[in-house]
């Protein structure tokens, strides 16, 4: 299956070459490919911003208290309209 394009094109992001996928290769860990330990912190950002452009959509950062709010708004609005 080997890396989608976005994992190939983070690699450069994190200083590493990208790796030409191979079909008959399984995915690995980031920390398998980089050589080197990977927090959270350092990635969900760089995968949230991907998803968004999937997505087409701009993903912002929120507490969860504020997600939670704006959850609770959205189900009151649709209530209402129902």
């Amino acid at each position: 299956m080997g890396l989608p394009r976005s994992a190939l094109l983070e690699r450069r992001e994190f200083g590493c070459a990208p790796e030409v996928p191979k079909k008959d290769r399984k995915a690995t860990s980031l920390e398998k490919v980089l050589g080197r330990s990977v927090e959270q912190k350092e990635v969900a950002p760089r995968i949230a911003k991907h998803l968004g452009e999937v997505l087409g959509v701009e993903m912002k950062e929120a507490t969860k208290r504020e997600l939670m709010e704006k959850l609770e708004h959205a189900e009151q609005a649709v209530m209402l309209s129902a």
